[in-house]
């Protein structure tokens, strides 16, 4: 569909249908991914992650950062004798991989502004309006929006075209959209049309976040429509709308930012303290996923281990204090949460929410602490 976005912290999802006659697969779903779980298990190698079946596809994730989901398909024949795909999600879903990329040129082609009638835009405009909304939607760690094919969708049905200018257009989609969603947040795949995209509580809930974000951002796009608006401005207003240096080298202090302020690592008396963190697929497990320098994030549903260094001599005790960020933490309840040891200098974590965290590790003796280290994590 040619809507790949560059990430700066690596973080691709690249999707790939493996499709099988259905006489060749068992009939649960479930089943169906495990055994592309177990043909990916004999061949990978060198993986941050063993090769996962999960709910919509089989997943590998990579240590340069990427992972690729293999969705699994099957091919049938209807009583007529004509061919059709489904998808091996929860259930078997009639969807055809091939349909959806023909319905996205078709609507490239049918809704972007072209020269031969007058536009000064490059052709395409509409794929483009669906990069930035991407961009948009990942532009911050915190945020867990929809998936491109919702996204795409949402374009596609309340796409606004501009003949000379592509920020018009991209404005005024997005104006369009949140007024959509305002209406009702069910959106259906554009090809079967009577499959709504979320029919789950989690998908429903990162598009109502899109309306959120969407109505709170829009609002700093205000300085645009102001008498005298120059490119300085325009620049400012745009920085704060996707939180990306592109648009000028100021850095926006986030929440995050401030909070990490609070906290300052420390040694008092000659003691020494540091924290290790290994990433583990499961918690007490064997299997340590590598962390390769440059690589920011961890992986959602694995388990951190905290093992504190440090020369302090008993009796002390260790204060584990972990600081959540991010609509999934937030919408848990868990942005705070601490816990003591006395016996161990060991500590578990699951990365259960996507966003970025702080760990603070305090050693304390006679009720002071005597050392403290602050380690930052980025979950993806």
């Amino acid at each position: 569909m040619s809507t790949l976005t560059q990430n700066d912290n690596k973080e691709y999802d690249i999707d790939i249908a493996v499709i099988f006659d259905e006489v060749n697969i068992p009939d649960d779903p479930a089943e169906a991914r495990k055994i592309v779980e177990a043909a990916l298990l004999k061949k990978c190698t060198n993986f941050s992650d063993p090769p996962t079946a999960r709910t919509n596809a089989v997943t590998v994730w990579y240590k340069d950062g990427y992972h690729i989901d293999f969705a699994v398909y099957r091919q049938r024949t209807s009583f007529w004798g004509n061919t059709y795909f489904e998808h091996a999600g929860e259930s078997w879903t009639e969807r055809d991989p091939v349909e959806v990329k023909n319905w996205f040129t078709n609507e490239i082609n049918n809704q972007s502004p072209k020269k031969l009638f007058g536009a000064t835009v490059r052709e395409g405009q509409m794929r483009r309006i669906v990069r930035l909304l991407k961009m948009f939607s990942k532009s911050r760690l915190t945020w867990s929006l929809p998936g491109g094919f919702i996204l795409s969708a949402l374009v596609a049905e309340c796409y606004q075209p501009d003949y000379h200018r592509e920020d018009v257009a991209f404005y005024n989609t997005m104006i369009t959209i949140y007024n959509r969603l305002d209406r009702s947040t069910d959106v259906y795949n554009p090809v079967h049309t009577d499959q709504l995209l979320n029919h789950d509580d989690k998908t429903t809930k990162k598009i109502e976040r899109l309306k959120k974000k969407l109505e709170q951002k829009l609002d700093k796009l205000s300085d645009l429509f102001e008498y005298g608006c120059d490119e300085k401005t325009a620049r400012k207003a745009w920085k704060k709308f996707f939180d990306h240096s592109y648009w000028s080298a100021e850095v926006i202090v986030s929440e995050m930012n401030i909070a990490k302020s609070w906290f300052n690592s420390f040694s008092a008396d000659g003691y020494r303290l540091d924290v290790d963190v290994d990433v583990f697929f499961r918690k007490n497990g064997n299997v340590r996923l590598p962390i390769t320098h440059g690589i920011h994030y961890i992986p959602k549903k694995k388990w951190i281990m905290f093992r504190a260094n440090h020369n302090i001599p008993q009796p002390y005790s260790i204060e584990w204090e972990v600081y959540n960020y991010g609509d999934e933490a937030e919408e848990a309840g868990d942005t705070h949460h601490k816990h003591e040891e006395h016996n161990s200098c060991i500590h578990w974590e699951s990365t259960k929410y996507r966003g970025p965290h702080i760990m603070i590790c305090s050693v304390k003796r006679s009720g002071r602490t005597v050392a403290r280290e602050v380690v930052n994590i980025d979950i993806a």
